[in-house]
């Protein structure tokens, strides 16, 4: 039997390439026979850059750059020889960057992916692939602009501080020449800028926000919005990694793109699947988020409209979304973070143990 093994990332745990093997592991120590074919997957979040690197045979280069708190730190970027570059928010402006207590979307910026991209100006390159899941910040992309040479201005014609903190209060933008790159935007989410499925309302929270800091985040999303165009507000998409796509799609016109599904072309998953008898998927934890958009979700539709069964994997299982079934690799028996540090015996273990549904399955 033909399994193609395609989990995502278990975030904090595996990378999607651990997670594939583990499975493989898993699969190969129980009775039964199979065949494998491992492709990782990415949806735009974390560990995007490494499973379009590898896909694309693109080489590693450090770039120093800033974090979401302005520390120095070298950034990885995966260049491709036809001079595309492939990075991802996560390794320059990611809440994996910060401890808990640093959480703050008033104060964390974009600033350190704006250097990236002047970086890649610098140096010619034709074209970036930029991964935005797993971001630390809801400034709208102006701290992007302000690695650039971009300033913002109050009403008294003031010049701001490039922080979330000073959205609302930004009468005018003023630009500096920021050159000519093509840049394709990979999105986890298709939440729009404002309202209450915005980048305010749904994730600042979730990146250290509290009630107040809610409020004002989309008063200044809302302004700063209005300064560009007062319709990317409603834009699908525009919401992602807490605006950047703003401010890349007015300054750059770049190209938002559902994450999962564009990875999937770009690593060559649907001629993998032609040749599969069944696929294994997966992730951190399977729940209602999974079918907006992120990859396990998006693996399972190509598994529909081929006819081909789909199981998942994952640490915890809150819904079976599309799944002809979804395992949980934890069963809450011992602390949360002890099974993260196991987390590829624990696969390797629900793997071996699923092995006879699997092949009995088809």
């Amino acid at each position: 039997m033909n399994v193609l093994i395609a989990p995502n990332s278990m975030k904090g745990s595996l990378s999607a390439a651990e997670f594939a093997k583990a499975i493989q592991y898993g699969l190969a120590n129980s009775e039964y026979d199979f065949q494998y074919r491992l492709m990782p997957v990415a949806d735009g979040g974390d560990g995007t850059a490494v499973v379009l690197a590898k896909a694309l045979g693109a080489s590693k280069q450090l770039v120093p750059a800033h974090d979401p708190l302005m520390r120095e730190i070298e950034v990885p970027i995966y260049i491709t020889h036809d001079k595309q570059v492939i990075f991802e928010m996560a390794d320059v402006a990611g809440m994996k960057l910060l401890s808990a207590n640093e959480l703050n979307p008033m104060v964390t910026t974009t600033y350190g992916v704006g250097e990236v991209i002047r970086y890649c100006l610098e140096k010619g390159y034709k074209k970036i692939l930029l991964g935005v899941g797993g971001s630390a910040t809801v400034d709208g992309g102006l701290g992007l602009l302000a690695a650039l040479g971009g300033k913002v201005f109050d009403n008294s014609g003031n010049e701001l501080k490039p922080i979330a903190s000073n959205l609302h209060n930004i009468a005018k933008l003023k630009l500096a020449q920021l050159g000519s790159i093509k840049i394709e935007v990979l999105c986890d989410v298709d939440n729009p800028l404002t309202g209450i499925n915005g980048a305010a309302n749904i994730f600042a929270p979730q990146k250290g926000a509290s009630d107040a800091d809610v409020a004002k985040l989309e008063k200044g999303l809302t302004n700063w919005g209005d300064l560009f165009n007062a319709n990317l507000k409603t834009t699908p998409m525009m919401g992602a990694a807490g605006g950047i796509a703003v401010a890349l799609k007015s300054c750059f016109d770049a190209e938002l793109v559902p994450g999962a599904e564009t990875v999937l072309k770009r690593i060559g998953f649907h001629e993998a699947l032609e040749k599969a008898d069944v696929v294994i998927t997966g992730e951190g934890q399977i729940d209602e988020q999974t079918e907006c958009m992120k990859a396990p979700s998006v693996v399972a539709e190509a598994c529909r409209i081929t006819g081909k069964k789909i199981y998942a994997l994952a640490g915890s299982v809150k819904d079976n979304c599309n799944f002809d079934a979804a395992f949980a690799v934890w069963d809450g028996k011992i602390p949360l973070s002890e099974a993260m540090a196991n987390a590829e015996q624990l696969v390797q273990q629900k793997a071996k143990s699923i092995a006879k549904v699997i092949f009995e399955g088809v």
